[in-house]
């Protein structure tokens, strides 16, 4: 088995001219057309498994490719398997050796099927920094699947010598003059989006595949670059076409990221830490000023005298949230980010390679401490306190979804304390839509209706609230 190490940037070919005539690209590069088809069952069970399987055809000759894309180092690092065939077809001797052969015969997926092919042009430089050795590739092409295709503009950089920093600094010294985006989705991953028709779509947070051996570094790379995935799927879909499911989406995205680094904080914090929170919690004021007009706006009756006063200031929030995301800054942001998180300084700590298990449980042991006490007079609490309690709650309901998998054992628990957070978020937001509606509107029409409802969402949050503490801290015993 091979490890691919490899970075994905995504380019507009406007920008093409730039590429070519950056130092790292001068030189004559070696061209080869590429013909791909990625084959899984009709309903996508290689895919939902994590694994996919690819013939190539260049030049004279047909490999068989199995990537698998769940392991503990991140998205950019993959397990690949690669083989020699005679034809178009996967070869399934060749997969014997591999992982995948064992769960092809336990499941008999002998009903493969191509389902996604892409032509593309591929030119390749090669690049040497600092003892390392990097494959810079551009591919120009396009994907097929379902009947429909999308365009492909995309660079990659592979490791083939040296230490990740490189790549890293490599990527930046790319995108310093062209307008590149960290690229989070496979070749195979936007054919199956195309050929199930989700392409364009707002797309939620996954299942962040950890690992239960994992290390305190492998868990923060892992979850860390699963949150980018999610922001970048729908950043592009919100520059695209302004959707506001793709900004709540995206919204959701830095509150994840955001409570990772709560999570990990007593091993990861630095000066890069203090500059990433601080970022992102100025960006998760933007984003919320828009969503809140979102909000308001879904339950305005056309005609309303207030929408096109909120129409306005909507139009003009997105437009400094677009501003943003396209900016050289926030695009070195994001890389900048995504280089701490798998190469930082603080990997060279001692509790960077403890055990990521026992290391989470004692700190959501200490959330939930704060929780339960100020969860216990939610009457009393001031408004700012139960802001706080809401707070509290989101973040321990993402940490307990990045850590699904390794505490898996707690089953029904494990939903049930989900659901009940959700509840009390879902009860104190609303609580809190009341409190924004009048600030954004200047009225204050029907006290008593307001009230009312006030009244119902304080008593379904107390309702969560001992669903919860009859429920318990789960995860003590899952992680045993």
């Amino acid at each position: 088995m091979a490890r691919e190490v490899e970075l994905k940037l995504e380019i507009d070919p406007a920008h093409v001219g730039k590429l070519k005539s950056h130092p790292l690209f001068r030189r004559k590069p070696h061209r080869a057309q590429q013909t791909s088809v990625y084959f899984d069952t009709p309903k996508g069970k290689l895919r939902k498994s994590g694994w996919v399987l690819r013939v190539r055809h260049e030049g004279d000759r047909w490999i068989q490719t199995i990537k698998h894309s769940g392991d503990n180092a991140g998205l950019f690092d993959r397990g690949e398997w690669e083989a020699d065939v005679t034809g178009s077809q996967p070869n399934l001797e060749a997969i014997a050796g591999t992982p995948l052969n064992a769960l092809i015969k336990a499941r008999q997926f002998r009903d493969l099927v191509p389902l996604v092919r892409t032509e593309v042009t591929r030119s390749t430089w090669i690049a040497s920094a600092n003892s390392a050795t990097i494959e810079i590739t551009y591919d120009e092409g396009s994907i097929e699947a379902g009947g429909a295709s999308e365009p492909i503009h995309e660079v990659e950089l592979e490791l083939k010598a040296g230490r990740a920093p490189v790549l890293f600094s490599t990527a930046k010294r790319i995108s310093a003059n062209i307008p590149v985006k960290l690229g989070v989705l496979a070749k195979s991953e936007r054919g199956f989006a195309l050929a199930e028709g989700r392409q364009g779509k707002p797309v939620k947070a996954t299942h962040v595949d950890l690992n239960e051996k994992a290390t305190v570094a492998e868990g923060f790379a892992v979850i860390v670059t699963a949150c980018l995935k999610h922001f970048r799927i729908n950043e592009a879909l919100l520059i695209s076409h302004g959707d506001s499911e793709a900004l709540h989406q995206l919204r959701v995205a830095v509150r994840r990221i955001r409570s990772a680094l709560w999570l990990f904080r007593p091993v990861v914090k630095d000066d890069e830490f203090i500059r990433a929170s601080d970022r992102l919690r100025r960006f998760t004021r933007e984003l919320g000023a828009a969503r809140n007009i979102d909000v308001i706006l879904a339950t305005m009756r056309e005609g309303d005298p207030a929408r096109d006063h909120l129409e306005r200031d909507r139009r003009l929030l997105y437009a400094r949230i677009l501003r943003k995301l396209d900016s050289r800054a926030f695009r070195a942001f994001v890389l900048d980010l995504l280089a701490w998180t798998h190469t930082g300084e603080w990997r060279n700590g001692k509790k960077a390679g403890k055990r990521l298990i026992p290391f989470a449980v004692r700190r959501l042991d200490k959330l939930w401490d704060k929780i339960d006490e100020r969860g216990a007079d939610l009457s009393r609490l001031t408004v700012g306190e139960r802001h706080r309690l809401r707070i509290d709650t989101k973040k321990i309901r993402y940490a307990l979804q990045f850590l699904e998998e390794p505490f898996r054992r707690a089953g029904r628990a494990q939903e049930e304390f989900a659901a009940a957070a959700e509840g009390v978020q879902d009860s104190l937001g609303c609580l809190n839509d009341l409190a924004t509606r009048q600030a954004l509107l200047g009225t204050t029409p029907q006290p008593w209706l307001i009230e009312m409802d006030a009244t119902r969402y304080l008593r379904a949050a107390k309702g969560y609230l001992r669903k919860l503490r009859k429920i318990r801290p789960y995860w003590r015993k899952a992680s045993r």
